[in-house]
C-alpha cells in the first residue's frame, strides 16, 4: 500500500498592487493506492482547498481569473466577497486484460462560495476510460474516453453540462 500526503499553499494567490495587500489559498489532501494482485490495483484520492479575496478583494467568484488587480482601498471595499471552498474525492482501478491493461477513474467534485452558496455551487463528475496495449516494447497505444458532467447553479440558464472527449494515444519511448 501506498499512500501520499499532500499540501500546497499559494502566497498571494489573490493580489491587488495598489494596497499591497494579497489572500493565500491553500490545498490539503491525498492519495492511496493498493496492489490487490498482478493484475488488479485499486486507488482513493481525495482533497479540500479554499481561496477567498478578503484582503486583496482581487478577482471575483464567476470571474477567477482575474487575480492580481490594482484598485484603490474605496473601490475595492466596493466589490463582493468571496470564500471559495472545494471537495474532491476520486477512486480509480487499473486491470490487466487480454495484452494491455484498462484503468478507470471517476471523481466527483463541489465547488462553492461559502458566502453565496446557492447561487455558486457547481458539482462536478468526471469519468476516465483507458485500455493501454504495448504494441512493441517502444511503443503503446491507448485509447482513451473522459466524460465531464457538471451540475450548474440554480440561478444558471443551464441545468448541467455534459462533455464527451475520445482521445487515441501513441506513445514511443527511445
Amino acid at each position: 500500500m501506498k499512500v501520499t500526503p499532500e499540501a500546497t499553499l499559494i502566497l498571494n494567490r489573490n493580489w491587488n498592487n495598489t494596497i499591497e495587500k494579497g489572500d493565500n489559498e491553500f490545498l490539503v489532501g491525498g492519495a492511496a493506492g493498493y496492489k490487490v494482485n498482478d493484475g488488479v490495483s485499486v486507488s482513493l484520492s481525495g482533497g479540500y482547498g479554499s481561496v477567498s479575496n478578503e484582503n486583496s478583494k482581487a478577482g471575483t467568484y464567476s470571474a477567477p481569473g482575474n487575480r492580481v488587480t490594482g484598485i484603490s482601498q474605496d473601490s475595492a471595499n466596493a466589490l463582493p466577497f468571496y470564500n471559495a471552498g472545494g471537495l474532491l474525492v476520486g477512486v480509480g482501478t487499473a486491470i490487466k486484460a487480454g495484452p494491455g491493461n484498462i484503468q478507470f477513474d471517476f471523481k466527483y467534485n463541489n465547488a462553492k462560495n461559502t458566502e453565496n452558496e446557492d447561487g455558486t455551487s457547481t458539482d462536478y463528475i468526471y469519468t476516465d476510460l483507458r485500455y493501454g496495449v504495448k504494441v512493441h516494447d517502444k511503443v503503446t497505444v491507448t485509447p482513451r474516453y473522459r466524460n465531464y458532467y457538471r451540475t450548474l447553479p440554480k440561478n444558471n440558464v443551464n441545468a448541467s453540462r455534459m462533455e464527451n472527449r475520445l482521445e487515441l494515444f501513441v506513445e514511443g519511448s527511445f
